[in-house]
């Protein structure tokens, strides 16, 4: 009988471990040729054994690290400052509806309504 009990780590944990993402984790799974130990889920949680993925990191030493770049290529796949940045074209101003358009008022438009004169003069 063992009595060493395992541990388990979640799949975000190992993940941060191996320095992927929890979906590329669970894909090296999935892949038997990685050969990522296998997952298994409690209470619809992903779980890994915490002594298999240590003898995976002995066996597969720099496995899950990114790649150094070279300067020239850091400098290249950078985000552009703010200064960098194209400026967007000035959107031109949306067409006026219909309505927008009948409720322009001319100048010297006389409406009924003025008690004296029965007119009311609009002006600008």
């Amino acid at each position: 009988m063992n009595d060493k009990k395992r541990t388990r780590i979640t799949n975000s944990a190992a993940a941060q471990r191996a320095n992927v993402t929890p979906r590329t984790l669970r894909r090296w799974c999935e892949d038997p040729e990685v050969g990522y130990p296998e997952a298994f889920v409690v209470r619809g949680r992903i779980y890994y054994w915490l002594d298999e993925v240590q003898a995976f990191e002995a066996k597969n030493p720099g496995f899950g690290q990114r790649p150094e770049r070279a300067p020239e290529e850091q400098a290249e796949r950078a985000k552009p400052t703010k200064s960098q940045k194209k400026a967007k074209p000035k959107r031109e101003p949306a067409p006026k509806s219909p309505m927008q358009v009948m409720m322009v008022v001319p100048e010297n438009l006389i409406l009924p309504g003025n008690a004296s004169t029965g007119y009311i003069k609009v002006s600008k």
